[in-house]
């Protein structure tokens, strides 16, 4: 979102000094670019709510203390009204260079954040760039891991048991399991996984 919205770059590298209210720091919601909300059936708290978007950016935070907000911002977002920025798998691509299309600095902001949220990430700037890395690695890795269990799952027919003897040849890219052979590389895990939730925009 920030590569069309640059100021959002600014606020996400001060709300990433900040030691308090992380959480929820990295949500901000615009109009979609494409909407038609004339085209589009609302109720009259849906209407009343969607006047206050607009294509400027605004914190999530300013509306989810109210349960019925969350409700109706929800409804918005399901009928393609609304995007809400959020970390996703586009921002780790970035960090770690597998993807270069959006903003790498907006990324990096919003895995700083989302790491000095949950203890991944600490204060050190010396360290900081090393320590995005390796989150956005644990992301994507944890995100193709799963993937990789549901595509074996779907294939089989059957649940399959975390297995790591049957998980690491897919994921390391040596993709040799007996007579089972998948030929991959880390571009290629990347490509295979890259499709996210059209309702959710990466920070980037």
């Amino acid at each position: 979102m920030a590569h069309r919205l640059a100021e959002l770059i600014e606020v996400f590298q001060k709300r990433s000094q900040e030691k308090f209210g992380l959480y929820g720091a990295l949500q901000y919601i615009v109009l979609a670019g494409d909407s038609k909300p004339e085209e589009v059936p609302l109720t009259s708290d849906e209407a009343e709510l969607l006047k206050r978007f607009s294509p400027e950016p605004v914190a999530y935070d300013n509306f989810s203390g109210r349960a019925w907000n969350r409700m109706i911002i929800g409804r918005l977002l399901r009928k393609g009204l609304i995007q809400i920025s959020g970390l996703t798998l586009s921002d780790a691509a970035h960090a770690l260079g597998l993807q270069d299309n959006w903003s790498r600095e907006a990324a990096c902001h919003a895995l700083t954040i989302s790491g000095r949220w949950n203890g991944r990430v600490s204060w050190n700037d010396k360290t900081r760039e090393q320590e995005i890395r390796g989150y956005a690695k644990k992301i994507l890795d944890a995100v193709v891991s799963k993937s990789i269990y549901l595509a074996l799952e779907t294939l089989s027919g059957q649940k399959l048991e975390k297995d790591l003897s049957l998980l690491e040849p897919f994921h390391d890219g040596n993709a040799m399991l007996k007579d089972l052979s998948v030929p991959s590389s880390p571009s290629w895990r990347w490509e295979a996984w890259q499709t996210r939730s059209i309702r959710r925009w990466g920070i980037a």
